[in-house]
């Protein structure tokens, strides 16, 4: 007995004598890099530039749906009701604080702002060339997430900087001023460092450039109503001499195939890579959600991968005020197919009794490439690169901006070239024909909900009635028009409203956790309401 108190006290002063020399315990963890000494080196930039640009990346899914679910541009579809709820709320206005689809970007585009705050947090300004664009990249990558945040939420917080402590995730709501102000010095910043692509036909220019950092922050005048600032802004971008747009023929292709990535017309894309090694990098749920309902037809035209979900058909009014303006344009042909070309194409009719959220007019702009979906992905894998901003828009923001401003015949030649490449009617610079051409230009890229709210159009668009009945399409009646059930699945509640409607909510675990955020109007205690 007394050795074990011997032995244990000798352990003791051991274990005193051990601690009072504290270099012994100070072991270096093994496969961590000391942050103090990493941040420092072109390549620690660039590796940091890197994080940034994948997460952005990673924000396509959640930015498609959230801005188009919104817009009276498509139905939700899919495969019968309830095949997405929470989707389904979005597109019919039925939508509350707690719905998953409105939190996830949300906290997706901070992450890209807490990011960008990383990088501009441990590099300076004039340590090197690489750093110095890395810096820019940084400061565009901020900028772009916090438009996002302003079109959709208003007055979010600004975050330009990374968090000490706990106490500063207590952020107060901007004001729109305060943000475009942020926004625009970002972007005018990293304007004035950033290169410019080599030449128009330049497709290895996979970083941001100067006229992706214009482009974004003459779209962000727009959006502030600085419409003399956009202009100026966006002319830098036109008269660079380096992005065109791409002729008709192949704008049926221009957004579902690699082979018209980084083209002429992209202003800024994310790089989306092939690697046998890393096969699931590109994982994707993208090109089946926006793929025709297979399971519900006879057959897939060989065009386009084989298997899809049938979300985001073309509404009936869009339809025929797409057909009414410009018929059977290279545009429309791009942009959607009728039934009958489906059918001809390969799609054979109806498997089962009809499509749901379908009039008979499916979606082809965003139609996916076979060869984009690999084999080795087991149909979960696309290949194809998002899209963030293209010539096109550049010039209806800037006819847009000319039409407010007086125009020097310059923006009236970008709206032109807009419409002879569609193989639409060419017409004077008014803001009625820039409205008209953006909303068939621009389907299912992200811009109609938020050009109904800033320009004060909903009450004349389909949004105040959006999601009363979910169509059905079964085919031909007798006389070989479209059959359409309107009837079978209704909503008692639905639509925008206005004073509630023009803002997204902020999500509710956002409002639970940060008290000093206010909520938008309208959406105080609003609770999830079903659909009858």
């Amino acid at each position: 007995m007394k050795k074990h108190i011997i032995y244990t006290v000798v352990a003791l002063f051991g274990i005193m004598a051990t601690s009072c020399n504290s270099d012994l315990l100070e072991i270096r963890q093994k496969g961590v890099v000391d942050e103090n000494s990493y941040y420092s080196t072109d390549e620690d930039a660039f590796a940091a530039i890197t994080v940034v640009y994948a997460t952005w990346k990673g924000t396509w899914y959640n930015d498609f749906f959230i801005k188009n679910l919104i817009s009276d541009d498509a139905c939700c579809g899919g495969g019968g009701r309830g095949d997405n709820a929470n989707y389904e709320q979005m597109n019919e206005y039925r939508f509350a604080p707690n719905n998953t689809t409105i939190s996830g970007p949300y906290s997706q585009y901070y992450q890209i702002i807490y990011y960008s705050n990383v990088l501009l947090s441990k590099f300076s300004v004039g340590q090197s060339a690489a750093i110095d664009r890395c810096i820019a990249e940084a400061k565009t990558a901020r900028a772009w997430a916090h438009t996002q945040l302003t079109m959709l939420w208003g007055t979010p917080p600004i975050v330009d900087h990374v968090f000490e402590g706990s106490s500063e995730y207590q952020q107060p709501n901007s004001t729109p001023a305060e943000m475009w102000a942020f926004i625009i010095n970002d972007l005018s910043e990293a304007a004035a460092v950033l290169p410019s692509k080599k030449s128009m036909e330049d497709r290895t220019a996979t970083r941001l450039t100067k006229e992706a950092a214009l482009a974004f922050m003459g779209k962000a005048q727009v959006m502030s109503g600085d419409y003399s600032g956009a202009r100026t802004t966006l002319k830098k971008v036109i008269d660079s001499g380096l992005y065109g747009l791409v002729d008709g023929a192949t704008l049926e292709k221009l957004f579902s195939s690699s082979d018209n990535e980084w083209s002429r017309e992209a202003i800024f894309e994310s790089n989306t890579i092939y690697s046998a090694a890393n096969v699931w990098a590109n994982y994707s749920l993208f090109h089946l959600m926006l793929g025709w309902r297979s399971t519900d037809l006879k057959g897939m035209p060989s065009q386009t991968y084989s298997v899809g979900w049938g979300f985001f058909n073309p509404k009936e009014d869009f339809v025929q005020a797409f057909l009414k303006h410009e018929g059977n344009s290279a545009r429309f042909n791009a942009y959607v197919k009728d039934w009958e070309t489906a059918v001809e194409m390969g799609a054979g009719g109806l498997a089962k009794t009809y499509l749901y959220g379908c009039v008979g007019y499916l979606d082809w702009k965003w139609h996916s490439d076979p060869k984009d979906v690999p084999a080795d992905g087991y149909g979960f894998v696309y290949n194809g690169n998002p899209r963030w901003m293209r010539y096109a828009e550049v010039l209806l923001l800037y006819a847009e901006a000319c039409a407010q401003t007086g125009d020097d015949g310059s923006g009236l030649a970008a709206l032109n070239a807009i419409q002879n490449r569609a193989g639409a009617p060419t017409t004077g610079l008014s803001m009625e024909n820039v409205k008209t051409e953006k909303r068939f230009e621009m389907w299912l890229e992200g811009t109609r909900f938020i050009d109904l709210v800033r320009w004060g159009d909903v009450k004349s668009s389909s949004l105040p009635d959006q999601g009363a009945y979910i169509p059905l399409f079964k085919g031909f009646n007798s006389d070989g028009s479209y059959n359409i059930d309107r009837t079978t699945y209704k909503n008692a509640s639905y639509g925008f409203q206005t004073g509630r409607s023009e803002l997204l909510p902020f999500p509710e675990a956002e409002i639970i956790s940060n008290q000093k955020l206010t909520q938008n109007p309208g959406w105080g205690g609003v609770v999830l309401e079903d659909a009858k």
